[in-house]
């Protein structure tokens, strides 16, 4: 990845798991990795992915069912 970027190995290994590389112009650029679950501007324009399910609404979900009276 380096070699495809033109950048010293380290300067990718430095990255936090919060960013990402880009090449704008050439030129290497280190910025903040965008989420789209959870940065407003994507707030609302996707679709709900029926394959992966959040492990801590599924962990509350779990103990609302078990409150319930049947």
């Amino acid at each position: 990845m380096a070699a495809l970027f033109g950048v010293a190995p380290k300067k990718l290994m430095e990255m936090e798991a919060d960013e990402q590389a880009l090449l704008i112009d050439g030129k290497f650029q280190r910025c903040r990795r965008l989420d789209y679950m959870k940065d407003d501007h994507f707030a609302g324009r996707f679709d709900v992915n029926q394959r992966y399910v959040d492990p801590f609404v599924a962990k509350a979900n779990a103990r609302q069912t078990k409150r319930r009276p049947r």
